[in-house]
């Protein structure tokens, strides 16, 4: 076959490209590189290679390997080691090789060899890459010393810790592992899902896809299926650069036990109140007719008894000081049942058995109005169907503070109670166009407006209701009570 002059100089033109290509790569290479062939001759070398190893030109222009070497062995840590294993691979010629070399200036180069072999298995000798990871090294030793001092802190904190990426475990304090019952080895890789109670997962994966850190209760499960109450709150950290998240779990087990234990007492406790409340209600049921049936009758007897004796009394002066002393007692008998009669408003209304709430408010609204003078609306129809009794007392209780409160701070002309039933829930509104008050200074610990809204809304408690009061300076007030039937 003949091959052209023009053919020719085309091919040769295009290897002097590829080999000006391949120079300027090795070149800009961020490893220092070194060629050497069979005989120990070197055959290339980069810019990079020589300022690593900081290598006289003199030295490198007698391309002898073996004075490279010699030059660079009072560099290294472990000149023996160093030149030991540069031999081994010679002696070796197939062999690869990747290792690290210790600096005595404290810098660390990674060497890789390889031979090189060309067709027919021929060997030509063997390349060299040189790559300094000082940096790298420091990195790594910076960041395995903060690895150890968070692993330090995180074992010396009573609470769990756990450090996850992607939803996997990447590692966990001993105080976490002793409470799921895991070995360090058995939870690193695994998914958070896989200990979190099933009727918590969605709501944890939920704050772990939203990088949340707000706290939050629920549940994990431990090794053996069992399942207890924790508190978690996470925060994102990075770590050499990483995006990782770092999770505090405290276990709240006993706060749960003693939560529930409250509850059950206060249970006990509402309980206990509303049937304290209830023998109340019958205790003034009993006195208020007790003094309806005897007290009440006695004083009306009494008083006909003395009006019949200042009748037939006669005229006479002589009779005068016992006329009057007649006239004293008729007028002491007239306020004793006067004062009878409101105490019996005040335990029991009359009217309460036989026609209900709305009727007892109504005829105590009158009563009041008497008293106090404040001007009463007080409307509303039958509460059907009838609430139980002791809600009634209740809420006739309420209003009845709530109008104490009224006459002794509100200066109010004129007050409104309306009642009716709505979705099975009484509610009944009290308001007054008196001075108001501002909410946000009542101390519901001090003072007696204070301590009168208290019982209030205590009592609503009691029957399972709620009261809202709104009010504002100058603008009177308004009480929304509201209980179911």
């Amino acid at each position: 076959m003949r091959i052209s002059k023009k053919s020719l100089g085309t091919t040769c033109k295009d290897l002097k490209f590829t080999n000006l290509l391949l120079s300027n790569q090795l070149e800009v290479s961020i490893d220092g590189i070194l060629a050497v062939n069979g005989t120990g001759e070197i055959i290339f070398y980069n810019n990079k290679f020589i300022n690593m190893w900081d290598i006289p030109p003199e030295v490198m222009r007698t391309f002898s390997d073996q004075n490279a070497v010699d030059f660079v062995l009072n560099k290294v840590a472990d000149p023996l080691l160093f030149a030991k294993n540069i031999q081994t691979l010679y002696d070796n010629k197939t062999e690869q090789s990747k290792d690290e070399i210790l600096l005595l200036d404290g810098r660390t180069f990674e060497r890789y060899s390889a031979p090189m072999i060309g067709a027919k298995n021929v060997y030509y000798g063997r390349v060299w890459y040189f790559r300094d990871i000082t940096g790298q090294k420091q990195a790594g030793q910076a960041l395995q010393e903060s690895v150890d001092r968070f692993r330090l802190l995180s074992e010396a904190v009573f609470d769990g810790i756990a450090i996850t990426d992607l939803g996997y475990f990447v590692d966990a304090n001993t105080q976490l592992l002793e409470m799921l019952n895991y070995s360090r080895d058995e939870i690193i890789g695994k998914l958070v899902s896989d200990i979190v109670a099933p009727q918590s997962r969605k709501k944890v994966m939920q704050h772990i896809k939203s990088w949340s850190e707000e706290a939050y209760e629920h549940y994990l499960q431990k090794k053996d299926g069992s399942i207890f109450p924790v508190l978690s709150r996470a925060r994102a950290m990075l770590l050499n650069g990483e995006k990782y998240r770092v999770t505090v779990i405290t276990d709240i087990t006993e706060r749960k036990s003693a939560e529930e234990v409250l509850k059950n007492q206060s249970k006990k406790l509402k309980n206990l109140s509303l049937r304290l409340s209830e023998v109340q209600e019958i205790e003034r049921k009993f006195i208020s007719h007790e003094l309806h049936d005897r007290i009440g009758q006695n004083l009306t007897a009494l008083g006909l008894n003395i009006s019949i004796l200042s009748s037939i009394i006669p005229q006479a002066d002589q009779m005068r000081s016992v006329r009057e002393r007649l006239e004293d007692s008729m007028k002491l008998i007239q306020e004793t049942t006067e004062y009878t009669r409101n105490l019996m408003a005040e335990l029991r209304p009359p009217v309460m058995d036989d026609f209900g709430l709305m009727a007892s408010l109504k005829w105590y609204c009158r009563l009041f109005s008497y008293r106090t003078g404040i001007d009463f609306i007080c409307y509303g129809d039958d509460l059907l169907p009838r609430p139980e009794p002791n809600i009634e007392a209740t809420i006739f209780r309420i209003v009845q503070e709530a109008l104490n409160n009224v006459s002794k701070h509100s200066q109010a002309k004129i007050v409104e109670i309306s009642g009716l039933v709505v979705d099975n829930k009484i509610t009944l509104v009290i308001t007054d166009d008196g001075i108001g008050f501002d909410l946000d200074k009542v101390n519901m610990n001090m003072g007696h407006q204070g301590w009168g809204l208290k019982t209030m809304m205590e009592r609503a408690e009691l029957i399972g209701g709620r009261i809202v009061v709104k009010s504002q300076p100058g603008h009177g007030t308004s009480i929304f009570i509201e209980v179911p039937m």
